[in-house]
């Protein structure tokens, strides 16, 4: 009776074993299936995101867009989407609810919107970098996320070659405090500015384009050759919709 007793536990580890892995898979097909933004299960729908969720991605066509950044005439920002619906959506995830997973799939979203440069694999994409403060509550800095996507996928370099002193967030300032609010704030980060190639900064939105501005003076100061700028979202400063 005890030798059969251990026999029947010894024969049962493989059977458990087989269970668990039929349920892993079963969990990771799931997962495979479900939308990456609000976890509804995809029927038919191609691509990362359900009907929805696609439905409600509001391409940037605002007659005001792309931003250009004060004074600097040739560097321009490319904005997937506007800063509505499901691209919003995605943003407070990334930013507010630590799903820093969307950093991924905001840079899929942008590469298949055709943002992203065909020559992006010769530049070197230098993410908006927090503050020290912000990025110690955060717990990492979403637009890196993005950024180091982006460059995974089209076989770019990412550089952390900025810093950004501790200054309020720019949510809620006039386009004049915005410009004030950030003037000055950007240092030497962890890597030296790369000279030589085209450098292309990376964000999650971008509004009157106050802080990539003074992202790119400091970096053309510092002699990088800052070629375009690339946000997930666009936010105009004075919205004529209503679709979030």
């Amino acid at each position: 009776m005890p030798g059969g007793a251990r026999s029947s536990t010894v024969s049962a580890h493989p059977l458990i074993r087989s269970l668990g892995l039929a349920v892993s898979r079963i969990a990771s097909l799931l997962a495979d299936r479900a939308c990456r933004l609000c976890g509804a299960v995809l029927q038919s729908t191609p691509g990362p995101l359900c009907g929805w969720c696609v439905a409600r991605l509001y391409p940037n066509t605002d007659r005001y867009a792309p931003v250009v950044l004060e004074n600097h005439s040739r560097v321009v920002v490319r904005s997937s989407f506007l800063h509505a619906g499901s691209a919003r959506e995605l943003v407070i995830g990334l930013k507010f609810q630590g799903r820093r997973e969307l950093g991924r799939l905001a840079a899929d979203l942008m590469t298949g919107a055709g943002t992203i440069p065909p020559d992006a694999a010769g530049c070197v994409i230098v993410p908006v970098p927090l503050c020290r403060t912000r990025l110690r509550q955060r717990g990492y800095n979403q637009a890196e996320e993005i950024g180091a996507a982006l460059a995974r996928a089209h076989g770019a370099r990412m550089s952390r070659c900025l810093s950004k002193e501790d200054r309020p967030p720019q949510t809620g300032l006039s386009a004049a405090m915005r410009r004030s609010n950030v003037r000055g704030a950007f240092g030497a980060g962890r890597e030296a500015v790369p000279g030589g190639v085209p450098i292309l900064l990376v964000d999650d939105v971008v509004t009157t384009g106050s802080t990539l501005s003074e992202a790119a003076a400091f970096l053309e100061a510092e002699g990088g050759d800052v070629a375009g700028a690339l946000t997930l979202t666009y936010r105009p400063e004075a919205r004529g919709y209503i679709i979030d």
